[in-house]
């Protein structure tokens, strides 16, 4: 008696009485069948079913393919090169990069070859690489033009290096009197000398240039 009554307030509650039909404001409608609640869930039209319809507003889920989805085979991202092409150089930037990195590793240099009288090969490939990838970060974008950039600043600062090289090896071998510079004459004829005494030195110049324009061109 209890479930009966339980059962007519229900129904009363939903407008509906049985599954034979229900009635809305006094207007009888025709029966309806009540659908369980897991067959909706799994029909198709059902948000969220299988193959439920998709906004193209909405984000795909990882790995989607469809109407909002990647193709299947294509990359979500673009290249690297593409995205490198849409960079801008900043060569003002790279210019004080490579200048003030190839003064810093001049400087190394010259400390380390004028006070233990030896050239390492990977200390010139570390001068070398330590310019391109400095003038890499200014430049923001490499290229070709960078490259060449940084290559030249390390040649030059390779150049200059040697002379401070050959006249600390001067006055710690007893000549005194020396200046600290006396032109660019005098500094020419210091390099040239030493060049040509000691034909290692052009070798690791080469170096320091290759590393510096591939470190330059890789970043």
């Amino acid at each position: 008696m209890m479930a009966t009554c339980e059962r007519r307030f229900t129904e009363r509650s939903l407008g509906t009485t049985g599954t034979s039909g229900h009635s809305v404001s006094g207007v009888s409608l025709p029966a309806q069948p009540l659908v369980p609640m897991e067959t909706l869930m799994t029909s198709p039209t059902w948000p969220g079913g299988p193959t439920a319809p998709t906004s193209p507003n909405v984000p795909a889920p990882p790995g989607a393919t469809g109407p909002y989805g990647p193709p299947p085979g294509a990359t979500p991202f673009a290249s690297m090169s593409a995205q490198r092409a849409l960079r801008k150089t900043y060569w003002l930037d790279a210019v004080l990069f490579a200048v003030a990195s190839s003064t810093v590793a001049g400087a190394l240099w010259w400390a380390v070859v004028a006070f233990t009288k030896t050239q390492f090969v990977y200390g010139a490939i570390a001068v070398g690489a330590l310019v391109g990838l400095a003038t890499a970060l200014g430049a923001r974008k490499s290229g070709i033009g960078t490259a060449l950039l940084a290559g030249g600043c390390t040649l030059v600062a390779l150049v200059v290096a040697e002379y401070f090289i050959q006249r600390t090896l001067a006055i710690n071998s007893g000549i005194a009197g020396i200046p600290l510079w006396d032109g660019f004459g005098f500094a020419r004829d210091v390099v040239k000398s030493a060049v040509e005494e000691d034909g290692l030195i052009p070798l690791f110049w080469g170096l320091a240039v290759l590393a510096a324009a591939f470190t330059n061109f890789r970043n």
